[in-house]
């Protein structure tokens, strides 16, 4: 079964003296989508604003402030299927000076699936982001 997920970003509106209607906008915010990712299964925010994602599947994406998702190359072989997958991405404690992240995943073996977790520097490599 797959899941689909919409990354919406509410933008608060102050009125300052504006002689807008409440009726013509009840909510106090905006809801803008800015991105649609398939099974996600973990999402954590760089130091400068960039949310790194990671899809069940395998991918790990960048997505920048008003940008495009970038899909990262150098993932290992995830092993998705009913609980398995690629799982949380989360930041080394000192990110902003060793671009170091901390992963799961599942991954198939000779005895079956298990989970691994590893860590990887997240680098803007000729051909794009890459761990």
């Amino acid at each position: 079964m797959s899941r689909s997920l919409t990354l919406l970003v509410p933008m608060v509106l102050i009125a300052c003296g504006s002689n807008a209607s409440p009726q013509a906008n009840p909510l106090p915010f905006m809801i803008t989508e800015v991105a649609t990712f398939t099974d996600p299964s973990s999402m954590v925010f760089l130091p400068d604003g960039v949310a790194l994602i990671a899809e069940k599947a395998g991918a790990l994406k960048l997505l920048p402030p008003g940008g495009r998702a970038i899909t990262l190359t150098g993932v290992p072989k995830v092993a998705a299927g009913g609980q398995g997958g690629m799982g949380d991405v989360i930041l080394h404690p000192d990110f902003a000076e060793n671009d170091l992240i901390y992963f799961s995943w599942s991954e198939a073996g000779p005895g079956g699936k298990g989970a691994v977790v590893a860590r990887a520097k997240l680098v803007d490599g000729y051909a794009g982001p890459a761990l």
